[in-house]
Order: structure tokens, then C-alpha cells, then sequence
């Protein structure tokens, strides 16, 4: 029972020209009724680059029973995720361990950033909810990196940062 808001698998590539909303006027705009697996954490994604690129140039509203956003790097190529800013809500309370951002071995998150600038963007960021940087058990480590632009008065973060790199190559 997986579910995925937005999906871009190995070589292909989604972009959002505008802002993007997941919540259902308070309720969970995305949900899986909290079942897993066992490898729990890709069952449900409100955005999902498995190896792949997605791209929202406004901002976000997600408020999901799942992982706000997922990037995952495949053997095949690596996965990224560029989002302009904006809320991001995930269910505290379910059983499966969800987290607002997650990053697997390969891949990168940029929220509020601005890569080529070097340097955060303007727009407000909520994110409630853990951050990942991952590495999976016997996988070949691959730098992973989320970077996260927290630079105005209202955008706050609430969470925890997990972060199984032993070697530097996960950042956050």
C-alpha cells in the first residue's frame, strides 16, 4: 500500500511552476493509514525523487501521514528535490516514524535554498517534523545533503536531525 503525492523515478524529471498544496482544509492530504513495511519509510511521500528530480519553484503545503519529502539515489543516478519554501506537516503520532525531509544515500533536498547562489532563500519555512540524512545498511556511501535555508523571522524548524554517516558524506 504505497502512496506518493508527486513520483519521479530514475531519469525523469517534475516540475511545478507555482506552489503546491497536500493538506485537505486541516486533514491529512496524504495518507497511507499509517502501514508500513519493511522498509518503512517509502511507503508514503507527499514528493518522492527515486532517483529522479522534482522541482516546486513556489512553495509548499504538505501535511501528511507519511514523509513530506523523499530523494532517494539509485546505482542508477542520483536524486534531487529543489523547493522554494513554505509548511511542512507530518503525522508525529504515527507509528512508522515519518520525517519532514529525508535524504538517502545519493540524493539532495534543497528547501528555501539556492544552490547556485550559494546562499538561502527569502521565503518563510515551517517544517514540523525529524530530518534525515541516511545511509542504508551495506549500501556504498554517497554524499547526501540537505540543505535547508532557515533565514527569516517566522520559519522554524521542530524536530530531530538522524543522521547515520559515520564517514561525512551525509550532511545537513
Amino acid at each position: 500500500n504505497k502512496i506518493y503525492g508527486i513520483y519521479a523515478g530514475t531519469g525523469s524529471s517534475v516540475s511545478v511552476g507555482g506552489d503546491l498544496t497536500m493538506n485537505n482544509n486541516g486533514a491529512w492530504g496524504l495518507t497511507n493509514g499509517d502501514k508500513g513495511g519493511s522498509f518503512v519509510d517509502n511507503y508514503a511521500a507527499g514528493l518522492y525523487a527515486n532517483g529522479g528530480t522534482i522541482s516546486v519553484d513556489g512553495e509548499v503545503d504538505l501535511l501528511t501521514n507519511g514523509n513530506g519529502v523523499l530523494s532517494y539515489g539509485t546505482n542508477q543516478g542520483n536524486a534531487n528535490v529543489n523547493i522554494g519554501g513554505g509548511s511542512i506537516t507530518v503525522n508525529k503520532e504515527s507509528s512508522v516514524g515519518y520525517y519532514s525531509l529525508l535524504a538517502y544515500q545519493g540524493s539532495k533536498i534543497n528547501f528555501n535554498y539556492d544552490e547556485e547562489a550559494a546562499a538561502a532563500g527569502s521565503n518563510d519555512v515551517v517544517l514540523n517534523g525529524n530530518m534525515g540524512v541516511l545511509l542504508e545498511e551495506y549500501a556504498t556511501s554517497k554524499d547526501t545533503i540537505i540543505n535547508l535555508g532557515l533565514n527569516t523571522k517566522d520559519s522554524v524548524w521542530t524536530g530531530v536531525l538522524h543522521n547515520n554517516y559515520t564517514d561525512g558524506k551525509g550532511q545537513a
